[in-house]
């Protein structure tokens, strides 16, 4: 109900509820100064909610990556692909990609580096 009168009156206002690795969820959904925002919750404590957890990982992988790392996720992401596949397709992760960055969770930064080092980065396009 927050998100229904905070932004409900925006474009693409969309709630949906959903269940997301077992655990009901609401999605809220709307475009904002021209950038699409999705607000992801669950009826968990915030550092167990799937969204957090995912950009806790995101955050740590972009840390070791650096802006290389950074300005490939974008440019996917430029391309219609949402955070979470654009970073599965980076790492070369199968499966879920929701799923598939959680593998990364217990991960020390060493490691992460380690395996950042072995995933080559696509090619920057001149566009």
């Amino acid at each position: 109900q927050v998100l229904q009168g905070q932004y409900g009156h925006l474009a693409g206002f969309q709630l949906r509820h959903t269940v997301s690795q077992g655990q009901a969820a609401i999605v809220g959904s709307f475009c904002y100064a021209g950038v699409a925002v999705e607000v992801f919750g669950q009826a968990l404590p915030t550092s167990q909610q799937y969204a957090v957890r995912h950009l806790v990982i995101e955050a740590a992988i972009l840390q070791v990556g650096g802006e290389a790392w950074r300005a490939a996720v974008q440019r996917l992401k430029r391309q219609g692909l949402k955070t979470e596949p654009a970073f599965a397709q980076l790492l070369h992760l199968p499966g879920d990609p929701y799923e598939a960055l959680l593998t990364l969770e217990s991960k020390s930064a060493a490691e992460l580096a380690a395996q950042l080092a072995q995933q080559p980065l696509p090619p920057l396009d001149n566009k």
